[in-house]
C-alpha cells in the first residue's frame, strides 16, 4: 500500500509547474472554482482504488482531486497500524477521507467509528461511508467529541472552508477564514460513543481544530483500559494565549505513549519542538493489553 501511495505521489506530485504541464485540468479546475467563488460536488479517485466524494475547491478535496492522496504522513500511520479485523475511530472525520481509507485497510471483518459535528460536512461523510455503513462495518455520529455531554456553538465557515469549523480558537490560515455563522451541536465523550457503538478501537485519529485536549479527556476510560494508538494533528498559532500542544504532549507521554511521525515509510521519533510548529504525530502505547 505504501508503494501504491508513492507511485501516486510521483505521478501527480512535483512542482506546481510540473503538475500544471502534466495534468492541467486537475491543477486548474479548483483554482477556477475559487476565482469564480463557486463550489461544486466532485468525485475523486484515490490511490488505493476507492472513489472519494468531496466539494471543490475545498482544501481536502482539492488535494485528493490533484494527487489521489491526502496527508501522506497520516496515511502512512494508518498503513503501519491497521490490519484486517481492526477498529478505527475517526474524531473530526470531516468528509471521511481517512474513515474511507481505514475501512479499506481493516476490511470486511473490521470496523470504523466516525465522528463529525457539522451537519453539512456530515452529509458528505455519510455518502462516502454509505456502503460500509449499510454493511454494518461503519458507525457514524453527527456530534462533536468533548470531555462531557453538552451543547457547543461551532463557527461554521461554509462547506469550502469546512476543515476550519470549530467551537474554539482556530489555528487555520487567516486568508481562508470567512465570516462564520453559529451552529449549535450536541457534544458527547468519545468513551460514550464507543460504548454505544460497542467498539474497542485499535487506532484513534483526532483532528478537532484546537479542542484535542478536551477530546482526550473524554477518552480517558478508553485510553486507560484499551491503550489504542493515537494520531493527532498538533501545532499552535505562535500568538495563542493558551497553547495546547505542550499540555497534550505532557498528558500522553505521562501515560506511557511514545510520539513518532512518518516522514518516510517507517516511524521516527519526534520532539516537542517540531510538534509545536505543526505535525501529525502518532502516539504509540508502551503496552497494549
Amino acid at each position: 500500500m505504501e508503494e501504491r501511495m508513492q507511485r501516486a505521489l510521483r505521478r501527480f506530485g512535483g512542482s506546481r509547474t510540473k503538475r500544471l504541464l502534466r495534468h492541467p485540468y486537475r491543477s486548474l479546475a479548483p483554482l477556477v472554482d475559487r476565482r469564480l467563488g463557486r463550489s461544486r460536488p466532485a468525485t475523486c479517485p484515490t490511490f488505493y482504488g476507492a472513489e472519494f466524494h468531496g466539494v471543490l475547491p475545498e482544501a481536502v478535496t482539492t488535494q485528493v482531486w490533484r494527487t489521489t492522496v491526502y496527508s501522506p504522513d497520516v496515511c502512512r500511520a494508518l498503513i503501519h497500524m491497521l490490519k484486517p479485523g481492526d477498529t478505527f475511530m475517526d474524531i473530526g472525520a470531516h468528509f471521511g477521507f481517512f474513515s474511507l481509507f481505514a475501512s479499506h485497510l481493516v476490511g470486511e471483518t473490521g470496523r470504523t467509528v466516525s465522528v463529525e459535528a457539522m451537519p453539512g460536512t456530515f452529509a458528505v461523510l455519510k455518502r462516502n461511508m454509505q456502503t460500509a455503513e449499510a454493511d454494518g462495518r461503519a458507525t457514524l455520529f453527527n456530534v462533536a467529541a468533548a470531555d462531557t455531554e453538552t451543547t457547543l456553538v461551532f463557527k461554521d465557515f461554509g462547506i469550502v472552508a469546512s476543515s476550519l469549523n470549530t467551537a474554539f480558537e482556530n489555528r487555520g490560515a487567516s486568508s481562508l477564514i470567512r465570516t462564520p455563522k453559529d451552529v449549535t451541536v450536541t457534544a458527547r465523550t468519545g468513551d460514550a460513543l464507543l460504548r454505544e457503538a460497542g467498539a474497542r478501537p485499535d487506532l484513534i485519529k483526532i483532528d478537532a481544530e484546537s479542542s484535542e485536549l478536551l477530546v482526550l479527556k473524554g477518552l480517558e476510560e478508553t485510553i486507560r483500559e484499551h491503550r489504542p494508538a493515537l494520531v493527532l494533528e498538533l501545532g499552535d498559532d505562535p500568538s495563542a494565549a493558551d497553547p495546547q500542544t505542550p499540555r497534550i504532549w505532557e498528558r500522553l507521554t505521562g501515560l506511557g505513549y511514545r510520539p513518532v511521525h512518518f516522514e518516510g515509510p517507517d516511524p521516527s521519533d519526534i520532539g516537542l519542538d517540531r510538534a509545536l510548529r505543526y505535525a501529525n504525530v502518532l502516539f504509540l502505547p508502551d503496552r497494549k493489553d
